[in-house]
């Protein structure tokens, strides 16, 4: 395996199709984990789900994260 690459899990789900299995921090995007944006969260594991979560706003204030792959809705901060 190639410094900085991560193992995932790959699942059968249909004949010639396959998804990537997840952790945390990430989303699936047809036989690829991809690390959730900045302002963005993912907190399961074994996901298998296409889009990570917005940190929500504070009034007129937009939340973001620190860095990318955020697996929680605490690492959110006010920018």
């Amino acid at each position: 395996m190639l410094a900085g690459s991560k193992e995932i899990a790959i699942v059968f789900i249909h004949w010639r199709c396959y998804v990537a299995v997840c952790e945390a921090g990430y989303l699936s995007r047809g036989d690829q984990c991809i690390m959730c944006d900045y302002g963005e969260y993912q907190s399961e594991s074994n996901f298998i789900g296409d889009s990570c979560t917005e940190c929500p706003s504070v009034g007129n204030f937009k939340k973001t994260t620190l860095m990318k792959g955020s697996t929680d809705e605490d690492d959110c901060i006010c920018k």
